[in-house]
């Protein structure tokens, strides 16, 4: 099957967000705040979550609800 340009971008969106969370989830652990940890790792898993839904469900509108929230997040 023929990989097309939508399929990249959305599994080079999922990379992007795994990477990111994995790099917050390790600052938050050099801290030490447990709760912190926990939230994020679960706030973690919805955006990785959403974006392996918009990756294999070919709807990469979902990377919108995903940036949303994360923009939110970060603010």
């Amino acid at each position: 099957m023929k990989e097309s340009s939508t399929d990249r971008v959305t599994f080079v969106a999922l990379v992007c967000i795994l990477a990111a969370g994995i790099m917050e989830v390790l600052g938050y652990l050099v801290l030490g705040t447990l709760e912190g940890t926990v939230s994020f790792l679960i706030i973690e898993a919805v955006f990785a979550l959403l974006a392996f839904a918009a990756w294999k469900g070919r709807m990469p509108w979902l990377h919108l609800v995903t940036a949303g929230f994360a923009f939110v997040l970060a603010y």
